[in-house]
């Protein structure tokens, strides 16, 4: 599914109009029209405030949209170059050792 089909069928489900839930993301109703007929692309930060206003899966959205929750960003950013060495080169196992050796949770 897409994120504008998804991101309509949430507004659907609450019952809310474009101009209440662009008013609760802290959007215009003009640019959430533009985002749920894919003329453009929202920020991490405004599919999550979408998915509070719909009482959506904030994942769901920014999977659906292409973008990382801004909560995951923040704690995925504190990681080192040494994790994100081994995250492009594959190597998945060592990435999980890692994340339990530093002790921080993703």
């Amino acid at each position: 599914m897409e994120f504008k089909t998804r991101l309509k069928a949430a507004r659907a489900r609450s019952g809310k109009s474009l101009r209440i839930v662009a008013r609760d993301a802290g959007c215009s109703h003009a640019y959430l029209s533009r985002i749920e007929n894919g003329r453009d692309t929202p920020s991490a930060n405004l599919v999550s405030k979408l998915a509070k206003a719909l009482d959506s899966d904030v994942d769901e959205l920014c999977a659906l949209a292409g973008c990382v929750p801004p909560d995951v960003e923040k704690k995925v950013l504190g990681y080192g170059k040494a994790f994100w060495s081994m995250v492009r080169d594959g190597r998945l196992e060592r990435v999980f050792r890692y994340i339990q050796k530093v002790g921080k949770d993703i």
